[in-house]
């Protein structure tokens, strides 16, 4: 019986600050329940027929490492995988409207560091939340998320020490960063 299934296994990696793992895990709890799963994406669908999955957590540095594996059996034949069935896709409307509250925040970050003033924290905050849950959307600029991940990290660390021009200079690698992306994947 059990080499009549076909395994698929899938793995994220994501890097967490220590703030956000509670989230991460109510992300996960969510996505194993069916419901809002953001943070996976694609892999939404994979829990469905899970065999197995082990989650690793390594610290470095004031950051987590997280590694999630998912191996998924195959269903019976005649019973094809919630991921296979025609529907529609939720997971690319998430990454949509994701990216759209992406480009408001980011023109509002730009605007006010214009005006030489600093951004509101709330924007701020929400603006690399959603950076770190757009980097876990696979097929979208994978080999990129690693330098904007980094380049959010010194984003953050200037707009926490309120040093103006290197927020000014994170902004603009940010850009850098955004744009050759999108001339990749857009």
């Amino acid at each position: 019986m059990g080499k009549n299934k076909k395994e698929v296994k899938k793995e994220i990696k994501k890097e967490i600050e220590p703030g956000s793992l509670g989230l991460f895990f109510n992300e996960l709890a969510a996505a194993l329940d069916g419901k809002n799963a953001d943070i996976f994406g694609e892999l939404t669908g994979l829990f469905e027929n899970m065999s197995e999955m082990s989650v690793k957590i390594i610290n470095k540095d004031m950051r987590y490492e997280v590694k999630l594996k998912v191996e998924q059996s195959s269903p019976p034949p005649g019973n094809p995988p919630e991921v296979l069935r025609d529907k529609p896709d939720q997971s690319i409307q998430k990454y949509k409207d994701l990216k759209k509250r992406m480009k408001k925040a980011f023109r509002e970050i730009g605007q006010a560091l214009e005006e030489n003033r600093m951004p509101e924290k709330s924007m701020f905050d929400a603006f690399l939340e959603d950076c770190r849950r757009m980097v876990t959307y696979p097929g979208h600029g994978d080999p990129h998320y690693d330098t904007f991940s980094k380049a959010c990290d010194q984003f953050r660390q200037a707009f926490d020490q309120a040093d103006f021009s290197a927020l000014q200079a994170g902004f603009a690698e940010l850009g850098r960063v955004k744009d050759f992306c999108h001339r990749e994947y857009k």
